[in-house]
């Protein structure tokens, strides 16, 4: 529907059939499609109610949230080819729809799956906008091929690691967009969580970029599938100050491949793990100070809590739960002995930011939490603690001989 050569731009496709689901009624039809790469899909169309009753009364106001699985829009075009538009069971379009059989609705993404009768390699390529966020530590050839004839070729800074069946091919392009290709051995498409590995590339490589960045086009080989999923333009957001690892800092294809491992195994500390990332994201995206300082500063807490099964009882208040004895534990099993002055001030930081967040005010003077000498010494408790989380998802990953390397306090 949409190849690598014109995701960029945008474009329009007649659909031969829409379908969908919506408030117990089946609707078929023809439709178009448009694409806007920062707007997403916008389809548009008059189909048929085919099965189901219309139903007498609609919700208007407010989205709808289905427990049925109603969240996909399936269509068909070209050749017999098949995709889905995903909407999270929301019907916000529905009202036109069930009135006038008119759909028009945006949609942020797609996904279509060709089926094969042979075999394929377990193999994916995703390509990212941008220049490449890290430094990497191969030079990778790039060819420029129509018809199988080479038209150009070059090099550049990327990745290129092949280690036992696993292998990652990381390159940046002339036209600032980068491409990320990974391939996994016959063993692992075995196993029925191999559609997972994807999503687990990504989320690796987030950690070491120190970005939220998300693939607009991704091609996954599952076995006797092609599986190619399109989505819009997303906002990128990088950690800046509060990153989980420093900024610069060379990766190699084996940290990369044991990253993405991990996420793949998806047990409890990889969950932990995902989350970490995902409120320090949030944090960085915080319009506000205190935003900022209550997200980052709550994620060891709820870590602790997760790992070692304490969850919060208003009953029991805070005397089940003792930080300090959590983070000996984290340290004595995942960090090692080299650890102790790190854990004394991470829990010290801790406990001032917790007092700031519980306690906050918007004052200028005194040792209110706006003065400049307050600002810069929370700030540095917030970089503290940003690095030792970055340091928590590597241990609990499996990697070794972690030092603790801290960046040095700054005044302002």
């Amino acid at each position: 529907m949409l190849s690598l050569s014109n995701i960029f731009e945008k474009s329009s496709l007649m659909l031969s059939r829409v379908q969908l689901d919506s408030n117990g009624v089946t609707y078929s039809g023809p439709a178009m499609a448009n694409w806007d790469p920062d707007e997403g899909f916008r389809l548009q169309g008059v189909l048929n109610q085919v099965a189901g009753v219309r139903p007498k009364t609609i919700t208007c106001g407010h989205a709808i949230f289905s427990d049925k699985c109603e969240g996909a829009i399936r269509i068909a075009y070209g050749n017999f080819e098949r995709a889905a538009f995903f909407h999270g069971g929301m019907d916000s379009y529905c009202f036109n729809l069930h009135t006038s059989n008119s759909l028009d609705v945006t949609l942020s993404g797609l996904v279509s799956v060709k089926q094969k009768k042979e075999t394929m390699s377990q193999c994916g390529h995703m390509v990212y906008e941008g220049k490449l966020p890290i430094i990497l530590p191969d030079m990778v050839t790039r060819k420029e091929t129509i018809r199988d004839k080479v038209i150009r070729e070059g090099f550049s800074r990327g990745m290129d690691y092949h280690e036992n069946g696993f292998g990652f091919v990381i390159h940046n392009n002339d036209d600032d967009k980068y491409h990320l290709r990974w391939s996994i051995p016959p063993r692992i498409m075995n196993n029925k969580n191999c559609a997972r590995y994807p999503y687990a590339v990504v989320q690796a490589w987030k950690f070491f970029s120190n970005s939220s960045a998300e693939p607009m086009y991704s091609n996954v080989h599952d076995g006797r599938r092609i599986i190619k999923y399109v989505q819009k333009r997303q906002k990128s957001i990088r950690l800046g100050r509060y990153e989980l690892i420093p900024f610069g800092k060379a990766i190699s294809g084996a940290d990369l491949l044991k990253l993405s491992l991990f996420f793949h195994e998806n047990g409890p500390r990889a969950h932990v793990a995902r989350n970490i990332m995902l409120q320090c994201f949030e944090a960085s995206r915080a319009r506000t100070w205190h935003a900022t300082m209550f997200l980052i500063g709550s994620v060891l807490e709820a870590a602790m809590r997760t790992i070692y099964s304490i969850p919060f009882e208003h009953s029991k208040r805070r005397r089940d739960f003792c930080m300090n004895s959590c983070l000996i534990d984290f340290k004595d099993t995942y960090l090692g002995g080299n650890w102790d002055s790190a854990i004394d001030n991470i829990c010290k930081a801790y406990k001032c930011i917790r007092h700031r967040s519980a306690h906050p005010d918007w004052l200028k003077t005194g040792v209110g939490s706006l003065t400049k000498e307050m600002q810069a010494e929370t700030h540095n408790d917030l970089i503290l603690m940003s690095r030792f989380y970055g340091y928590m998802i590597l241990a609990m990953a499996g990697f070794k001989n972690l030092n603790p390397d801290f960046p040095e306090p700054v005044a302002s």
